[in-house]
């Protein structure tokens, strides 16, 4: 298990440099909140700020933060995340970062935080927020948490193999027996993380908010975690919003709705505590809705106004279940019946190969956050050889383990990030529309013409139009409707085009 996180130093006064180029940019307190969520009544809300302009968020998820279960001492399971990380993500776009945060690293012992690791948390998305780019804080785990690896010598019956650890819960928060078996179930030769007995027991325990030290439930013990973690970032305006628990594995007839119940309860009364304003909640279905063509999700709950729905759009990836209509249709449908809540997709992607196949999974996937006006973080910044992704792969077919992410990882070579995968950088790296002046009706980015229209209502006389053009489009030509004093500046190696609506209609095309 790992005991150290990444830790750096960033420029104190780098928000000082930037804070006028950004919304909401301030001390917290008080301050309004970033973004905010607008129900749409049997359909998808939106995202926008508090003078109703429409944001679309684009990003990634980046896991530097997070504590992994590491298979080998010597193979490092992050990479840590950089300044220059920074700038690179503002160069190609991106408006927000998923940032992975784990609760064994957040309260290493029952009911003590670590306030150094969530200062440093705090550092990062200040970071990020002076670049542009907004937070979602993602308490992310996978198949519970690092301590439910199989000891060495576990013999396993079948097809079943040695479980790896993964990343969450610390490993006083998991109430398992000694007895119950390590062993992860493969199917068609894909190990199945979730169905090992020892982690189906921690979330049944988890669930059940068993017992744990002091005589605390378990349970209880995470939305108390929760809570102070509100309280602690929630004033920092680059937090658009917590993710209150990745791919929780829910499965035999239990159901999400008591869990996040308390969670939000918690989340809110958090900020209350430190006076800021509330930030989105996003909650997702549970661990296996992409494998299934339909259920695993979660139901109305809240009329909490600030809430978001996250699933993670795997089909056609690493599922059997196809990303067509029928699926699209479905995540329409499930965010109308929370609510009308917007969709923040937390988790798309594929091998990056993939990004250059006409028709691809990863082509089909951009063109629907437009059509749909979902809000997504890709699949993942960066991925280190030695994160348990790659045990099974190395541990039991005795291979090479290349993650995904933006950049080629060879394993074989060295755990270092080498050359950009171009394909997937060039896909993801697209005309921005970062605000728009009110509502967004249509927006479409045609790669083989390097066309991108966007159109829109509603826009208050004098709100602020913000599109950003990465350096390989800077040369396209901007033609703007409905909106006048267009101005111009350098911007993270592109173009930062900014104007003010005229007031209701607007539109803006960008072509060769």
């Amino acid at each position: 298990m790992l005991t150290t996180y990444p830790r750096s130093l960033w420029a104190c006064g780098l928000l000082l440099v930037t804070c006028s180029l950004l919304p909401s940019c301030g001390s917290g307190g008080n301050a309004p909140a970033p973004i905010l969520a607008r129900y749409v009544e049997g359909g998808n809300g939106i995202f926008v700020d508090a003078d109703g302009r429409e944001i679309m968020l684009r990003g990634i998820n980046v896991n530097s933060l997070a504590e992994y279960w590491q298979y080998d001492p010597d193979v490092a399971p992050v990479f840590e995340f950089t300044e220059a990380d920074m700038d690179r993500l503002a160069s190609m776009g991106f408006n927000l970062v998923r940032l992975l945060v784990t609760w064994s690293y957040v309260e290493p012992s029952p009911g003590e935080y670590d306030e150094a690791y969530i200062a440093r948390v705090g550092d990062v998305i200040d970071a990020l927020h002076a670049r542009g780019i907004f937070t979602l804080v993602d308490m992310h785990q996978d198949a519970w948490g690092p301590s439910l690896s199989a000891p060495p010598g576990t013999v396993c019956e079948g097809s079943s193999f040695p479980a790896p650890g993964w990343d969450g819960a610390p490993a006083w928060a998991t109430i398992v027996d000694d007895a119950t078996s390590r062993c992860a179930p493969t199917f068609g030769g894909v190990l199945v993380r979730e169905f090992s007995p020892a982690v189906v027991e921690a979330w049944s325990n988890f669930m059940n908010d068993a017992e744990g030290p002091g005589g605390v439930g378990v349970q209880t013990r995470f939305h108390a975690m929760w809570e102070h973690l509100a309280a602690r970032l929630g004033g920092r305006p680059g937090v658009m919003g917590y993710d209150v628990i990745n791919e929780p594995n829910v499965f035999f007839g239990r159901s999400l709705e008591p869990l996040y119940t308390r969670a939000v309860e918690a989340i809110r009364a958090g900020e209350a505590r430190a006076g800021v304003a509330p930030r989105i909640i996003v909650v997702e279905p549970s661990a296996g809705w992409a494998q299934v063509p339909s259920g695993w999700t979660v139901r109305a709950f809240t009329d909490d106004p600030q809430m978001a729905f996250g699933p993670h759009t795997y089909q056609d990836s690493i599922t059997n279940i196809a990303l067509d209509q029928s699926q699209i249709q479905r995540v329409r449908d499930e965010a109308a019946a929370l609510g009308g809540w917007p969709v923040l997709v937390g988790e798309w992607g594929s091998g990056p190969e993939d990004a250059e196949t006409e028709g691809s999974y990863i082509q089909r996937m951009l063109q629907y956050q437009d059509e749909e006006h979902w809000s997504t973080a890709n699949w993942v910044y960066q991925s280190a050889c030695g994160d348990p992704h790659a045990a099974y792969h190395v541990l039991g077919q005795g291979g090479v383990a290349n993650g995904w992410g933006l950049n080629v990882i060879r394993c074989d070579i060295a755990n270092v990030p080498m050359e950009p995968f171009d394909g997937l950088v060039n896909a993801l790296s697209r005309p921005a529309l970062h605000w728009a002046p009110g509502a967004i009706d249509s927006i479409r980015w045609v790669p083989g013409t390097r066309r991108f229209e966007a159109a829109g209502s509603d826009a208050l006389a004098g709100a602020e139009l913000r599109l950003y053009l990465p350096e390989q489009h800077a040369d396209l030509q901007v033609a703007l409707s409905g909106a006048a004093d267009q101005q111009e500046s350098a911007w993270h190696g592109g173009r930062l085009i900014t104007a003010r609506a005229v007031g209701g209609a607007w539109s803006l095309e960008v072509r060769p």
